[in-house]
Formats: C-alpha cells, structure tokens, sequence
C-alpha cells in the first residue's frame, strides 16, 4: 500500500486535502529488477499532482515496506491476487484505511489471476466484491485496465480482453469510477525492442522508467477527471 497527502490550493485560496490510496499487486508496490528494488508508481503521480495542483506543500509519502504494512496489499509475484483478497483480510486491509478519508482509491489486479488461467468472471467478480468496501462509504475509485506482458497466447489475450472489457463496462455504469486504460497506454508487443527493454523488467513487471511512466498517466488522468468533474474527489 502506499499512500500519498496532497494539499492542492484552489482558486478561492482554500486548500483542499486529495489522499489517495494505492491499491493492488507487485505493480503497484513497484517490483523491479526481480525484487531488489521497489519503485512504486505513486512517487511520480505524487509529482505529477503536486505540479499540477499547483501545491505549495511538499506531501508525506511512505511505501508499504518502510511501514511494514504488506498486509493492506494482498497478492505479490507469482501469487493469484485478486482471489487471495478474501472478504476478511480485504475489509482489514481497505476499511482500516477508510477512515482517512482516502480521495480517489487506485485500484490495479489480476495480472496474476490471469497467468493461472482463472476464468475472467471470477476475476472481475473478485475485483468487484474488493471495491465495493470503499465504493458502499462513499469513496470514489479509479481503475485501471490489465496491461499486456511478454507471454503471448491466445487464451491469454481473450481472457485479458474479457476483464478489461468487463472494467470498462462497470466504470461506465457507475459515475462513482473512472478508468486509466493502461492496457492500451502501455502496450508491449507493438513496441520497439529497445522500448520493451526501456519499461519491462521481467517482461511482466516494469523497470523504474515504466513505473514513472505509469505515474505520470495516472497523474495525468486524475488532473483530467478534476478538470471535467472538479468535485468527483469530494
């Protein structure tokens, strides 16, 4: 889990507190260089915000292992995340940090689930019944769609596709969720072999430039939904 404080400055000189939470597998701890290094995505969409909210303040971030709180993300390399996420250790894991509260919550998982062939009903399902827990309080989520990896396969692809379809569908039916495709902002087949080597790691996990990459999109998309929805993180 990690966990970013913004104090944006707005217009009428009020400031305004954006917590956001971090929520899901080894992608968003920032697994890289096959767990010798952690570079999670929210050091740079900490940065992209702050610029771009124009914050005077400087905001704490922490990563789950300087807090010792791997226990509020469920699911790392090789594990099937999203279906270890049961109700029990999900509700401690998300509900403890409701109180904050936490203004939007990310949400990426199933990277894992979908390497062991579980049917992609059972992983949005899955994925569905994690955020209905900070969805039923109020708090709004910002999902993101399963990015490709090195492995090819047709039931691989299909699968992938049927999620990722399935995302997009409950986003568009609840104003309470919006969507980063990153599935088609970070493609890796249609890549270079230099820009492969640039973001993929492992070809599952990124490299440090890939995590910033992913943060800076976040970032991105996160300024766009304020511009258009300006109290869609109230």
């Amino acid at each position: 889990m990690t966990e970013n404080n913004l104090s944006p400055t707005s217009g009428d000189t009020k400031k305004k507190s954006l917590k956001i939470l971090c929520f899901g597998d080894s992608l968003t701890e920032g697994y890289t260089n096959w767990g010798m290094i952690f570079k999670p995505y929210s050091d740079t969409l900490r940065n992209v915000l702050e610029k771009g909210l124009n914050s005077p303040n400087s905001p704490k971030s922490s990563d789950s292992r300087e807090k010792k709180n791997e226990d509020r993300v469920r699911g790392g390399t090789g594990k099937e995340a999203v279906k270890e996420w049961d109700i029990e250790i999900t509700t401690k894991g998300v509900s403890d940090q409701l109180p904050k509260p936490y203004t939007p919550i990310i949400f990426l998982g199933g990277t894992n689930d979908l390497g062991h062939r579980r049917p992609s009903s059972d992983i949005l399902t899955d994925i569905k019944s994690t955020l209905s827990i900070p969805l039923a309080t109020g708090a709004k989520v910002l999902l993101m769609t399963i990015p490709q990896s090195a492995s090819r396969a047709t039931w691989l692809d299909q699968n992938r596709d049927l999620v990722n379809a399935g995302l997009k569908e409950w986003a568009g039916d609840n104003e309470d969720i919006e969507i980063l495709d990153l599935h088609a902002a970070m493609p890796y087949h249609s890549l270079s072999d230099s820009e492969q080597e640039r973001l993929w790691d492992d070809g599952l996990h990124f490299t440090e430039a890939g995590y910033e990459k992913m943060g800076i999109l976040l970032g991105e998309r996160i300024l766009s939904i304020l511009q258009k929805r300006p109290g869609w993180c109230e």
